[in-house]
């Protein structure tokens, strides 16, 4: 049975919704324009989906099409597809204990501006490295994003675990 992990990566900004930006320890806001991940996108480069963003728990990769990744209004999403070997033991480790997801990024280009008095860094374009379901206590730094979870059984239909609820179809 094959589990699909599925959410919302990284939010991009929508004004007045706190939870689609972060406030980084130095106080500036850190948000995404809509524009970030679309030379991530259309490039050829791996990128892979890790467990709480260590690279020795890697889940999924575009190159082996186990993630999937794709961006819309609200932002950048991913479906990963965990290998039954591995799934059925994730889906126990994870199972309610589920915070968010986060990515790891090199900032390509961006801006820096003040409005309101805060200082404000947007990212116009980003290299994507990777994306993290993180689990509790770990929390993700976009409180806007989430997670779904999926067990599928090839040709039997699909069983709904829902661990966390997005209003996402991927």
């Amino acid at each position: 049975m094959d589990q699909i992990i599925s959410g919302l990566a990284a939010p991009f900004h929508r004004a007045g919704d706190s939870t689609t930006q972060y406030v980084m320890p130095d106080s500036r806001i850190e948000r995404f324009a809509p524009s970030a991940f679309a030379t991530t996108l259309a490039g050829s480069r791996p990128i892979q989906a890790c467990l709480h963003h260590n690279r020795r728990v890697v889940l999924a990769s575009t190159g082996d099409n186990t993630l999937r990744l794709r961006t819309d209004t609200r932002g950048l999403w991913f479906a990963l597809t965990v290998p039954d070997w591995l799934g059925r033991g994730l889906a126990d480790e994870i199972t309610g204990s589920l915070s968010g997801a986060s990515i790891c990024f090199g900032a390509l280009t961006e801006r820096e501006f003040t409005e309101h008095g805060q200082r404000v860094r947007e990212i116009t374009q980003a290299r994507l490295t990777e994306v993290s379901i993180l689990t509790r206590p770990l929390q993700p730094a976009y409180a806007a994003t989430g997670l779904n979870i999926r067990l599928s059984r090839i040709g039997r239909g699909d069983m709904a675990l829902r661990l966390a609820l997005v209003s996402h179809t991927f």
